[in-house]
């Protein structure tokens, strides 16, 4: 469902105190994004000043819903933002006067409404036949199920906003694909968000689209206000309360907290345009993010590279990671102020530890930051200057042709580098593996990444008058799935496949990708690129602040981290020196462990290293450290960093 636009994001143009907005609004001049959709030229936000009246279509929503229908769906996702479900957040909805008639036609005009003047109506239009959608773009109507946004603003106050729902997601009809009557109320609610001023917001998308067949999914961990439709986009998540109440707060949401600072580029010149994203230590799947630039009316002329995280719970712990917004979401389903999304030097990370944050600390360290005293300004993040060292290997052809006996392991690549293979692929190989007829596939490479990682781009350049295509498949033992195909259809073309898979959610399967020769040429010499970052999902991390790692006492030291778990038994604890047995693990909470161990004759203190491991497949929270991770540390009687 991934190719169903939730909405799409045009510009807006400014006419004195009123505001035009075709369809839902977009970061164009001199508005911001990346939490709110539109802000002032001076960055302020604009909102509305409850209660809000909306006016419904007199039209069906659908050729099988009817009007009153998709006005009862219309008031159920409205009421989701409403102060009863939201508490923090102080917004009241009313019903107005209806449309004068059947805007879903497409013909005709309402005397009662008149779209390019401020008139006081704020239209609910249903689309049946997605002709209104239609005139977005190109086969628009079977791409996006719906658009809205704010139309006029009076200062910094919005008095009139649209929104209209392209019915044709939920007539019946195969084409396009119908979606559920619950995801098409999800799909209003995200639409009345943008209405509201709230931009998306793009986090935990791989537990929604992790793309590889037989996944685990979560809905639950994404947010309404994600670019794409998904099976729980009506439920609210801390995302969307906490920017919903920034807007509009009760005295409830003046008592949460939050974290700010800025975005500074290797060169130190404030960035705008990176997805931060804040996760509770204790409950990662919990998440707030904002864009940097947020608030920057003229982001890509004076970038201020701020960014603010909203709404956080008091006496809680967060871990802040920095990464690139993916190219694909761009338009219609662009996040934060810059579009086409900007380019990172490097790969995703976090913030370092306090006060000595550099352009070049390990990506796979992070500091946590608790909020017991309130919230944290100036948490700056310098951005690291370039990826780790290239891992470069060459294909060796396992013996015989039987897949997947004939798939050769990958083993060394890491986050955060990016890994080569330099191959060769020739018909005379065989294989026994043909997905498309008359193109078997002659090189298998078996890829089992550590927990940590999540690939974000395999890419395939055949050499100079070759053609291979690429694939991406898994394999339960008897049958062949294939996940991602990236098919060529000339010499030397590259293939690629972005944001494929997350391994912490289908932890029991290896990934295979496949390269082969279009029928015909000969194939040839090829590289194939492996890129990948952290999995911010199911691993553990210990912290790197300073005197707080471990404190090593007489027989017994305490770790303190974050994502530990016990519901499957005590994490296990590995040390690095031969000399020192863990004894016992003891369990005190999600942040701490008491672990037992006992010095072997000849131990003299030095510095060694300790892993983590929750139990069976009890997750946790992914710290950047490589397969669950080492950090050094010193078992002394002295705290250690």
């Amino acid at each position: 469902m991934r190719n169903h636009r939730v909405c799409l994001r045009t510009g807006l143009a400014y006419l004195a105190q009123a505001a035009v907005v075709a369809v839902c609004l977009a970061a164009s001049a001199p508005a911001g994004a990346g939490g709110y959709l539109a802000v002032t030229s001076g960055g302020v936000p604009y909102k509305w000043a409850p209660p809000i009246t909306l006016n419904y279509d007199l039209g069906p929503l659908s050729a099988t819903q009817n009007n009153a229908a998709g006005v009862a769906l219309v008031n159920s996702a409205v009421a989701v933002w409403a102060t009863a479900n939201v508490p923090t957040c102080a917004l009241s909805f009313t019903v107005g006067t209806p449309l004068s008639e059947d805007h879903g036609d497409g013909l005709g005009t309402d005397p009662n409404y008149d779209e390019t003047v401020a008139d006081g109506i704020t239209p609910v239009i249903f689309d049946q036949s997605g002709i209104l959608t239609s005139g977005l773009f190109a086969g628009a109507q079977n791409q996006v199920l719906g658009f809205a946004g704010p139309t006029f603003v009076v200062g910094t106050t919005i008095v009139e906003g649209q929104v209209v729902l392209n019915g044709l997601f939920i007539d019946g009809n195969a084409l396009p694909s119908d979606v559920t009557t619950t995801e098409f109320q999800g799909v209003i609610t995200h639409e009345v968000g943008h209405m509201l001023n709230l931009d998306h917001a793009l986090f935990n998308g791989s537990y929604g689209f992790p793309g590889v067949p037989d996944a685990i999914i979560d809905l639950s961990a994404m947010p309404t206000m994600y670019p794409f439709v998904h099976g729980d986009i009506g439920d609210l998540e801390d995302d969307d309360r906490a920017w919903i109440s920034s807007l509009y707060p009760t005295g409830a949401f003046i008592s949460l907290h939050s974290i700010s600072g800025q975005v500074i580029s290797p060169t130190s010149t404030t960035l705008n345009g990176v997805n931060v994203i804040a996760r509770q230590a204790a409950s990662p799947k919990r998440t707030v993010s904002c864009v940097s630039g947020y608030l920057d009316g003229t982001p890509t002329i004076t970038p201020d590279g701020i960014y603010m995280i909203p709404g956080l719970d008091p006496a809680t712990t967060w871990t802040l990671e920095f990464e690139q917004i993916p190219t694909d979401f761009s338009g219609g389903s662009s996040v934060g102020p810059i579009d086409p999304p900007l380019t990172l030097p490097a790969p995703a990370e976090y913030i370092n530890e306090p006060l000595v944050e550099t352009n070049s600390d390990p990506i796979e360290i992070s500091t946590s930051f608790e909020l017991t005293t309130g919230s944290r300004t100036g948490i700056n993040a310098y951005l690291n200057a370039s990826y780790p060292a290239a891992i470069n290997v060459s294909e060796v052809d396992p013996p015989g042709f039987t897949f997947p006996g004939e798939a050769m392991e990958i083993k060394t690549a890491k986050p955060g580098s990016v890994m080569t293979i330099s191959g060769n692929a020739l018909q005379g190989e065989g294989g026994n593996v043909d997905l498309l007829g008359g193109d078997p596939i002659e090189d298998w490479y078996a890829f089992k990444p550590n927990t940590a990682m999540r690939i974000t781009r395999i890419t395939l350049q055949p050499a100079a008058g070759d053609d291979s295509d690429l694939y991406l498949c898994t394999f339960d033992g008897s049958t062949l799935k294939t996940a991602d195909a990236s098919l060529n259809i000339g010499q030397g073309v590259t293939d690629e496949i972005t944001g494929v898979f997350d391994t912490t959610l289908f932890p029991n399967q290896t990934a295979y990708i496949g390269v082969s020769t279009y029928t015909g040429e000969p194939g040839g010499n090829y590289t194939l690129t492996i890129e990948g970052t952290f999995s911010s999902i199911d691993s553990v991390a210990l912290d790197s602040i300073p005197g707080g790692a471990i404190d090593a006492g007489s027989g017994s030291f305490t770790i303190k981290g974050r994502g530990f778990k016990n519901a499957n038994g005590a994490p296990s604890v590995t040390l690095g020196d031969p000399l020192i047995q863990v004894t016992g693990v003891t369990f005190v909470n999600s942040t701490q462990l008491n672990v037992s161990i006992n010095r072997l004759s000849g131990w003299i203190p030095s510095v060694t290293t300790v892993k983590v491991q929750n139990q069976g497949l009890d997750g946790g929270y992914a710290g950047r450290l490589f397969d669950i991770g080492t950090v050094p540390v010193s078992l002394t009687s002295f705290e250690v960093e």
